[in-house]
């Protein structure tokens, strides 16, 4: 049993940007465990896209192959595919 379910974050960023974002993340973070007082975000190396239209479906790839069982961080994702 985890009394702090919510203290624990992955982040899959196809940008590689990510530490632009973990200040803005704190602050949700803390909303989904008011109790908490610490929080380990780990940042994932993920295949990069090329330019910055595709995030979106960069997320929704990640997304659906953790629901499948598969590591986004062992993958290889074919950004010309990824709109079919």
């Amino acid at each position: 049993y985890d009394p702090h379910p919510f203290t624990n974050w992955y982040i899959y960023e196809s940008l590689n940007e990510s530490s632009k974002y973990l200040k803005m993340l704190i602050p949700q973070l803390k909303r989904l465990a008011p109790d908490s007082n610490e929080f380990r975000i780990n940042a994932i190396s993920v295949y990069q896209q090329d330019g910055f239209d595709d995030c979106g479906l960069y997320a929704l790839a990640y997304a659906i192959s953790i629901c499948k069982g598969f590591n986004p961080a062992k993958l290889k994702y074919k950004q010309s595919s990824l709109r079919n």
